[in-house]
């Protein structure tokens, strides 16, 4: 048959980075009215008929007004179809083919990274494909032994990573004595399946190579061939294409036998397996690792000796490779793990190098039988005048490069690898070295007769080509089947018959072959680095992250390019991003000094404009990562921690990555104090169910001890003592005190300890905190509970006659005792205060007043007059807004509003009013503003049930009011302590200042102290 033809590839222009967005009705109603759409496109240009087309946007502004009705959907992604591009025209007339998505969905945006490139979606095939599959079952017959060497007999076996299916390569190893091996790699034998100038043949070469992605892969062949017949799974018997060498100790090559051969697979490892092997571990010791299975005839103990001998081999292999000035630069490479696999460094590079030297030795041999066309695999050294700047640079930092050749190079890394212990700034310096480096491409030495330029710059290779991965590359199966023919003509035969015989193409055509692989070879690689910088964005917009950041570029005032080694990208800063934490976030602004190249930040005196840096939290911090304090000064190779999350522009386009600056607060920055109860993980080792539990106004965070005795054996609790009150800082200035600042301490405790959900429950004014926390951080919230909350100013003053009447003989209350006694009322109904006590026989009332009087007495939450005016402040300016009602509301999260009948504090009717703005539940409890301990028993089986995953409305039910029951504070520490000592954790101790924040949380009562200059997220 005749083969389809291959047009040249143009050069691809600079175009966006995806398909833009608009609605069916544009493109619906346009296409109606017969209109053609100008559009910039990103474009296969070897088929300009698979176009896809961007509209501009200009049409769609004109057209979204009039045509957006037809359908609710907007930002849709399209592809099209390029009419005409005639001269003169700048941009070409496209008609739009169908629909491909929804903007934002990531299986759509997916789908629009495979469709820009022009890549197949799916695994399936053309029946005229299918129908070239040979009949299954299938086995090896008589006549496919004819020429092959039977290797079945050596101890053979594939090491890949655990997931794989198609399994290109396997390895064999035996000692021959005398500090001898002979070493075999062992690569499917495609070719026999995949016959030249046959349909499926069209379709791997249309299709170049496999295309693997963060979820799936699209196969360039078959499933049948790249995951059974081909593939070189253990148990059954394979046709190969081996290369086997007789080696010496040192890797030296003594003798080289290639040829065409049936092996017989004895066990599938994983990297894993063998990376346990080469620490001198059993991977059968290895938790969650699956079991090698071996072929009967095979030992265990014979597999370790033999993947012990293949890294010494491989290591000096290695050794040599270098020595010879090879150049490996390791960046950072972005991956997501689905599952706990992950490929260890060592049993890597033991593949790794075995499969070089088996493409070297395809490359030389077909170059040196076939000079004239041979498909080699080139690397063209990088401009030395960018390497010699780049050294320039470098060297003003004390930075020395040697750039005259790799080799020079190489051992220039591996001397900053040795000399420097900071690994980010070695990452850095290595990305800055890759920027040169030019890419490695597919061609026919026909087309190139200085033999020269043929050579592999970073491999320090004369000759290269890829031989090792035929089921997933194309250009593998060309050069086995002009191996084949070259093992021919050696033999004996004619050239041009060998080369006719095989299906190896003229030069030209070879050529053409070669440019389409390497044009394929970039769509695949554009839309794997795509699909993984979607995961990257979706992950980093739900948990942005702190980490350091190395600077690689200033461009004066305004913005600096870093590189950032965590998630091994490039990224421009501007400092319109940059945020000054404090009360009022203020902006940055950039001073740049151009003759020492340094750009130094401070914080200006303008309101902060970026919306979106300032409400980031939560936030992950990356290990070792602390945040810095204005002034910054930057310089190339500065270090700088950055929070890096992404950011969408609300009208479809693409989202993006984006970063601020992870600054700490004021170096006075108010220390919150909190205890952690109880254990975060269970006996089985399984996170418990969290809670945060935030107290009100003027009382410390031991007032929840009711909660506390209850929820215990539910999971752990968190309680602190805000800012003003008890244990925790109380700044003077009254700025310093609001709703908001306290949501944001109460994200520093969380944050200081890891948790990234939590159950949150308010009372009074911690119900506000916990509101404007909710608002702010709902991806943090994982159910809201206010007890005794309102909305803040008017509704938070008692204006009944009875809190009007108490609040006067507060006032003029002269002793301790005196306002004692009124401040229980004020917070107890007088049935509570009227009842006797189980364990004392006197009222309620009086137990109570001598507990106020002791904790009086001991300095116990007491609270300063700033404290006071600030925490009373904050409640009068206190305001919960429609948009942030919105917030909770659209987050989906559990909502529950509780309050007592009695309470004169805050009126029932506000917390009606409160629970209607947030639709949530309203239940109404016997008791007044401390009815969560009046109704103990209620409020903790309704927390109990929620943090056992029942909603509130389920919880509620499930609480019905029983008894009316008040443990004394007093006791219920004296419980708490007991417990504790029990448990042989010694005595409760209280911390005073600001202290470091410690990570575990397996006390019952454990005080510790977080400071906004430490451990708070830029308190933005």
């Amino acid at each position: 048959m005749r083969r389809r033809q291959l047009a040249r590839s143009p050069k691809r222009q600079p175009l966006p980075h995806s398909i833009k967005k608009y609605s069916p009705a544009d493109l619906q109603q346009g296409l109606k009215r017969g209109t053609l759409f100008r559009a910039v496109i990103r474009y296969n240009a070897s088929d300009t008929s698979q176009a896809f087309a961007t509209l501009p946007g200009l049409s769609h502004d004109i057209l979204i007004k009039a045509m957006a009705a037809a359908t609710g959907t907007q930002h849709l992604l399209v592809s099209g179809r390029v009419l005409q591009w005639k001269d003169g025209m700048e941009c070409p007339t496209a008609e739009v083919r169908g629909s491909l998505g929804q903007a934002g969905d990531l299986l759509s945006e997916t789908a629009a990274c495979l469709a820009s490139e022009g890549i197949t979606q799916g695994d399936s095939f053309d029946s005229k494909v299918m129908a070239c599959l040979p009949q299954t079952p299938w086995r090896i017959g008589e006549e496919e032994c004819v020429g092959r060497r039977d290797l079945r007999s050596a101890r053979t076996f594939s090491i890949d990573p655990p997931t794989a299916r198609d399994l290109d390569d396997a390895l064999s190893i035996q000692e021959l004595g005398g500090g001898s091996y002979r070493v075999g790699v062992h690569i499917a034998d495609v070719s026999h399946f995949v016959r030249h100038a046959t349909e499926l043949d069209e379709e791997a070469l249309t299709r170049s190579t496999s295309v693997y992605m963060v979820h799936n892969v699209i196969p360039m062949l078959p499933r049948l061939l790249c995951e059974e017949l081909c593939s070189l799974n253990a148990g059954v018997d394979r046709l190969a294409f081996s290369i086997v060498w007789d080696m010496g100790a040192d890797g030296s090559i003594r003798s080289t036998w290639i040829g065409r051969s049936i092996i017989h697979s004895c066990a599938k490892l994983s990297y894993l397996h063998v990376q346990e092997v080469l620490e001198g571990r059993e991977p059968a010791d290895c938790p969650g690792l699956t079991p090698v299975v071996l072929t009967p005839g095979h030992t265990w103990e014979e597999i370790k000796r033999d993947c012990l001998a293949l890294h010494a081999l491989a290591k000096a292999l290695r050794a040599a490779r270098f020595q010879r000035g090879a150049l490996r630069l390791d960046n950072t490479k972005l991956f997501f793990a689905l599952d706990k696999a992950g490929n260890p460094t060592d049993a890597n590079r033991l593949v790794e190098e075995f499969m070089l030297l088996a493409n070297t030795t395809a490359a030389n041999k077909i170059a040196d039988v076939f000079p004239d066309r041979a498909l080699l695999r080139r690397h063209p050294a990088p401009s030395p005048s960018k390497l010699t700047q780049l050294a320039g640079q470098l060297e003003a930092l004390n930075v020395t490069l040697d750039v005259r050749t790799a080799g020079s190079l190489q051992a220039s890394l591996e001397r900053l690898r040795a000399t420097h212990s900071d690994a980010n700034l070695v990452s850095a310096v290595t990305q800055m070295v890759t920027k040169p480096m030019t890419t490695a491409a597919y061609f026919c030495t026909g087309t190139s007769e200085d033999a020269s330029g043929w050579g592999h710059y970073a491999l320090a290779a004369p000759r290269y080509t890829h031989f090792t991965s035929p089921i997933r590359r194309y250009p593998d199966v060309a050069v086995h089947r002009q191996l084949a023919a070259a093992l021919e003509v050696e033999a004996g035969a004619e050239p041009a018959v060998a080369l006719q015989r095989w299906g190896c193409p003229e030069a030209e055509e070879l050529e053409r072959i070669a440019l389409h692989c390497n044009e394929r070879k970039s769509a695949a690689k554009a839309v794997q680095d795509g699909v993984l910088y979607l995961h990257l964005l979706q992950m980093l917009e739900r948990k942005p992250h702190a980490c350091w950041a190395v600077v690689v570029g200033v461009g004066g005032p305004r913005y600096l390019d870093v590189y950032i080694p965590l998630i091994g990208k490039e990224l421009r800063v501007q400092v319109s991003d940059l945020v000054a934490p404090g009360p009022s976030p203020r902006n940055v602004v950039g001073a740049w000094d151009k003759q020492d190249m340094r750009l130094t930040l401070s914080a200006g005196q303008q309101e902060a404009e970026a919306e979106w840096a300032k409400a980031l939290r939560p936030v992950v911090v990356a290990p070792g990562v602390e945040s810095a304090c204005l002034p910054l000064t930057l310089r190339l190779l500065s270090q700088l921690p950055l929070i890096v999350t992404s950011k969408t522009r609300g009208d479809g386009s693409p989202a993006y990555l984006i970063a601020t600056a992870y600054l700490a607060g004021p170096a006075d920055g108010t220390s919150i104090f909190f205890n952690v109860y109880g254990h975060d993980r269970n006996a089985h080792g399984s996170p418990t169910p969290r809670a945060l539990l935030i107290m009100g106004f003027a009382a410390s965070h031991i007032t929840w001890a009711p909660q506390l005795a209850g929820l215990l054996s539910e999971g752990c609790l968190v309680c602190l003592d805000n800012r003003g009150v008890g244990a925790s800082d109380a700044p003077q200035h009254p700025s310093a005190y609001s709703t908001t600042l306290m949501a944001e301490d109460c994200m520093a405790v969380l944050e200081a300890l890891g948790w990234d959900s939590v159950h949150v429950v308010g009372h009074s004014m911690g119900a506000m905190v916990a509101a404007k926390l909710a608002a702010a951080w709902p991806h943090a919230t994982a159910s809201l509970t206010l007890i005794s909350g309102t909305g803040g100013g008017w509704q938070a003053i008692p204006l009944s006659f009875r809190s009007l009447w108490l609040g006067l003989q507060l006032w003029m209350a002269s002793s301790v005792a005196k306002r004692a006694a009124l401040d229980v009322k004020f917070h107890y109904s007088p049935r509570t205060l009227k009842q006797k006590d189980a364990r004392a026989d006197v009222s309620r009332h009086e137990l109570l007043l001598e507990e106020y009087l002791a904790a009086a007495s001991q300095g116990d939450g007491s609270q300063p007059a700033h404290g006071m005016t600030g925490q009373l402040q904050a409640v009068w300016r206190h305001s919960l807004s429609k948009k942030e009602c919105r917030a909770i509301r659209g987050a989906g999260m559990p909502c529950l509003v509780i309050h007592g009948r009695d309470d004169i504090v805050a009126a029932p009717r506000h917390g009606a009013k409160l629970a209607r703005r947030l639709r949530a539940p309203f239940l109404l409890l016997d008791g007044a503003h401390f009815v969560f301990r009046e109704q103990a028993t209620v409020v903790n089986g309704v927390l109990q049930n929620l943090l056992q995953g029942a909603s509130f409305v389920q919880a509620a039910a499930a609480s019905a009011p029983g008894s009316q029951t008040h443990v004394p504070t007093a006791a219920l520490v004296a419980e708490l302590e007991a417990w504790r000592v029990q448990q042989g954790r010694g005595p409760k101790e209280r911390h005073a200042g600001v202290s470091s924040v410690a990570s575990s949380a397996d006390s019952l009562l454990h005080p510790r102290h977080v400071s906004s200059a430490q451990a708070c997220v830029a308190l933005l």
